[in-house]
């Protein structure tokens, strides 16, 4: 049965990185990208078919950040069981706490390679 992710970053490169590392860990997990965060929400909350069985958030990103992005996506009743992981170049320990609070699932900095993004995804995924 197939998976989809909606992957929301404004760095096109860190975009297809994490796609190719869910595609690596789960080639049956679809993706959908966004590269601003209001694009991403106006979909999924105008589409009633499309509740993602993962959501993965950049915190520092245009127009709005990743923590407004995540309040407003949990205060949508169909998506309040979908996990949700906040990724940053920098994750500070307060930073992720707020998020975790916030309704984030699961938090991390962006791995430097592929191999340890895999072993982040294999948790999350699985």
């Amino acid at each position: 049965m197939s998976k989809t992710a909606i992957l929301i970053d404004d760095d096109r490169d860190d975009l297809e990185f994490l796609e190719e590392a869910i595609k690596q860990v789960d080639h049956s997990v679809k993706c959908i990208p966004y590269l601003f965060c209001d694009d991403a929400l106006r979909r999924i909350l105008n589409d009633p078919s499309l509740v993602p069985n993962y959501i993965f958030i950049d915190m520092n990103m245009p127009r709005w950040n990743g923590n407004q992005c995540l309040k407003e996506l949990r205060s949508d009743p169909k998506l309040k069981d979908v996990p949700i992981t906040m990724l940053s170049t920098s994750m500070p320990a307060p930073v992720a706490e707020v998020l975790k609070e916030n309704g984030a699932n699961f938090t991390f900095e962006k791995p430097k390679n592929f191999d340890d993004y895999e072993q982040i995804l294999k948790l999350i995924l699985n």
